[in-house]
């Protein structure tokens, strides 16, 4: 069984017992003899005796892992962005909702010339582009900033600060933008960006 899940795993099922449960169901994780994680349905019944003593435990164990890896996909795409993996627009905003103060910011990035390079050479070298864009702002981003792209060319960084903190924030990320990105067919191209601040208002960012 998977370290992580032993504990809880063990504490249901002594929870279903004392109930005296004839039937429940868990999904949890095992490591296969290789050290792989697996995905399993255990479906267990309990037969009692008229006492209320348990006679005997009987169980049907199924391999979901294929079921489990399409949810786990379908859940990180709905708060993350396909080509980058980086948060998307719902989590900055869920993650406002959630903790947002009135020291809560957002940095909006427009990259320059985005549109010059997806026409002049394809969008294979767009999606290229944005990935390389991305890992230059997770590289000098903010340990407990929140990275994310809300679509296109457009970035975003949530964060708490004061302004004169956001200010030089900002600029370190228009620096790093300077950095010169090579595309897949060879050129090098450095984008730029321009910066914009949205700042919260008691958890509602006003730009």
């Amino acid at each position: 069984m998977h370290p992580e899940d032993q504990q809880w795993l063990e504490e249901e099922v002594a929870l279903y017992l004392s109930q005296k449960r004839d039937e429940y169901l868990q999904e949890y994780r095992i490591l296969t003899k290789d050290q792989h994680v697996m995905w399993v349905e255990d479906i267990t019944r309990v037969s009692y005796d008229p006492e209320g003593k348990i006679n005997y435990i009987e169980g049907v164990v199924a391999d979901v892992t294929s079921r489990k890896t399409v949810q786990q996909r379908i859940e990180f795409l709905s708060r993350h962005d396909s080509l980058t993996s980086l948060p998307n627009r719902m989590t900055v905003l869920t993650t406002i909702d959630a903790r947002g103060n009135d020291n809560t910011a957002l940095l909006m990035l427009d990259l320059d010339r985005f549109k010059d390079v997806n026409d002049s050479f394809g969008h294979r070298c767009g999606d290229q582009l944005l990935c390389s864009v991305a890992d230059l702002l997770r590289k000098v981003c903010p340990p407990d900033a929140l990275l994310a792209r809300f679509g296109g060319d457009e970035f975003g960084v949530l964060l708490d600060r004061s302004p004169e903190d956001l200010k030089e924030i900002a600029l370190t990320l228009i620096d790093a933008l300077q950095t010169p990105i090579r595309l897949p067919n060879g050129m090098e191209i450095r984008i730029g960006a321009c910066v914009g601040n949205c700042k919260s208002n008691r958890g509602t960012p006003e730009c």
